[in-house]
């Protein structure tokens, strides 16, 4: 289970800061640092972790990090207190702390009136999901319109392409021509199903 919030939080004196936060139950936290880290890259605001001890009861003593920002502390993630929740993993952003402004604005894409379909892949994967996704970033098709981390268990990653056209409805032809053509991608990259 995983659940996000984003939010206002009244500070101890009195301002006012936006945070997003998240917990994932049963998530091991190598999978959910990355999720976060692919998330805040997504957003163009590339971050990092610093170990360093946070004093405040819900984080595991010892398997905790702050979030840092162009040089500048912005959060915390960790291994919850087994106290506190079992077999969790949270963050904390304050987003007020991070300058969004210096953030090249994207150019929204044309929206389709025709259906789109959704292409699930398990790949198997063991290093960083940040590699994985640097592979896929690469591959180019007119008919892809994104694609997504949609779920991880252990070294396995489920990637879901979205294939759409602003012209017509893919006939099934196409979507398996489409289907071969990442299966053939992967193989190139030596990316492997699972």
């Amino acid at each position: 289970m995983r659940v996000f919030e984003i939010g206002r939080v009244i500070n101890q004196d009195g301002t006012e800061t936006e945070h997003l936060a998240g917990v994932a139950v049963g998530m091991d936290y190598k999978a959910f640092s990355e999720m976060v880290t692919d998330l805040f890259e997504r957003l163009g605001t590339p971050i990092t972790y610093q170990m360093k001890t946070i004093d405040w009861e819900v984080w595991h003593p010892r398997n905790h990090a702050q979030i840092v920002c162009a040089g500048k502390v912005v959060g915390a993630i960790g291994i919850v207190h087994p106290q506190v929740m079992t077999n969790a993993v949270a963050f904390e952003v304050n987003l007020s702390g991070i300058d969004f402004q210096a953030v090249p604005q994207s150019v929204a894409p044309i929206l389709s009136k025709f259906p789109k379909t959704e292409l699930d892949f398990t790949f198997v994967w063991n290093e960083h999901f940040a590699k994985l996704d640097a592979i896929w970033a690469k591959f180019k098709h007119p008919l892809v319109t994104k694609y997504c981390l949609t779920g991880v268990y252990e070294n396995k990653f489920t990637l879901t392409f979205t294939v759409s056209s602003t012209e017509k409805t893919l006939d099934k032809a196409e979507i398996n021509k489409i289907h071969q053509q990442i299966l053939d991608f992967a193989t190139q990259n030596s990316v492997h199903l699972g």
